[in-house]
């Protein structure tokens, strides 16, 4: 279930490949993305989700996407 709906299915595989410790650059590469459209969306998404980092990003994705 999407908390958080402005996000979308790009931004939460942009967020998952964050959480598993890719680079801007790898994420740009494995999504058909360049790295300065990641870093843009990656802001983006940083202020929806009211984060100032990647931790707080995986933190914020751990608790509202992943089952337990």
């Amino acid at each position: 279930m999407n908390q958080y709906p402005e996000l979308s299915p790009r931004d939460l595989k942009i967020i998952a490949e964050v959480c598993k410790g890719s680079t801007n650059k790898e994420i740009g590469e494995r999504l058909n993305l360049s790295e300065n459209t990641v870093k843009n969306l990656l802001t983006v998404i940083y202020d929806i989700l009211d984060v100032r980092d990647r931790l707080q990003l995986c933190k914020v994705y751990r608790e509202n996407y992943l089952t337990k």
